[in-house]
């Protein structure tokens, strides 16, 4: 695929299998194991270089695989001064203190 052409859309066929292969969260695993495989998954597209594909949109991702009674991921970190949780480390710093 080039690079130069390639989507958000192309992203989204990339990781939509491997995130429907991973379960959301259920707090059955330590958050920082749970959030290296979003990490993983995540690297997949780094390769085709999708400006959209940004850090927020990363953590959008993140916040997707929440269940259930862990999908409330708020839009600030209270843990962290309130800090816009638009970033994967502080998506994991929520998560980790959060559960």
């Amino acid at each position: 695929m080039d690079t130069d052409i390639a989507t958000i859309q192309d992203i989204m066929q990339i990781l939509v299998p491997l995130l429907v292969q991973l379960p959301n969260y259920d707090g059955q695993e330590p958050p920082e194991e749970y959030y290296q495989k979003l990490q993983n998954i995540n690297k997949m597209a780094h390769l085709l270089a999708v400006a959209s594909f940004n850090t927020a949109a990363r953590t959008n991702i993140m916040k997707s695989k929440m269940a259930e009674r862990f999908t409330s991921v708020l839009s600030q970190n209270p843990y962290n001064a309130n800090t816009n949780i638009i970033t994967e480390p502080e998506f994991l710093n929520w998560l980790q203190n959060k559960y």
